[in-house]
């Protein structure tokens, strides 16, 4: 008899009632519970920061282009002309193309401003005469979208009204140029101005 309770009171020190069973659980699933929030909400982290890094990578790849184009802005006087134009929506000169869309030379007459489908376009038309059609080649590229407008500003030095110009009337480049892009409702970026010595003597770049 002795035996028989010292046997049933091994068994029930070395097993689990049904309620700590049920504690156990609980608690198991308060855990994974809390795991999973804990990862989704690092996952959604994760993913808006890997969409402000891919925004903040196109904005840094179109201001390296905008600037390349803005720098290379000279007075055109080896072409015979002397024309550069600047309006505060639309600027327009003669410029060196970015590389990967230039075609038949670099040296292209160079427009920057926003269609109507918000894009900011860059269009060109080469200096170089395309044998195939008599003509010199032309051509356009989206450089940023979900644009609502951009500013141009002009930095006037002198004794003549110095300072940022709306628009830009003399035949050579203004010694600064100054680009501000506002996007359309409800695009998060944000980009501060751009302002850029153009290169203005021939032959340079």
């Amino acid at each position: 008899m002795t035996a028989d309770r010292r046997s049933s009171g091994r068994n029930r020190a070395a097993g689990f009632t049904l309620m700590e069973i049920l504690v156990a659980l609980v608690v198991l699933g308060i855990l994974m519970a809390a795991i999973g929030q804990g990862m989704r909400l690092g996952m959604a982290a994760w993913t808006r920061q890997a969409a402000l890094v891919g925004e903040t990578a196109d904005l840094d790849a179109v201001d390296r282009t905008i600037r390349g184009l803005l720098t290379s802005a000279t007075t055109g006087a080896i072409h015979g002309r002397n024309d550069f134009t600047g309006e505060a929506d639309n600027i327009a000169f003669d410029g060196i193309l970015p590389q990967a869309v230039s075609i038949s030379g670099n040296h292209a007459r160079i427009s920057l401003a926003v269609d109507d489908q918000h894009r900011l376009m860059l269009r060109w038309e080469s200096m170089l005469i395309d044998p195939n059609t008599g003509h010199p080649s032309t051509g356009e590229a989206v450089v940023l979208d979900h644009v609502d407008h951009v500013t141009f500003a002009y930095w006037q030095s002198g004794l003549d009204s110095p300072g940022w110009q709306e628009r830009w009337t003399a035949t050579t480049p203004p010694a600064l140029i100054r680009l501000h892009i506002d996007f359309v409702e409800g695009d998060r970026r944000h980009w501060p101005n751009l302002v850029v010595a153009p290169l203005i003597e021939e032959g340079g770049g």
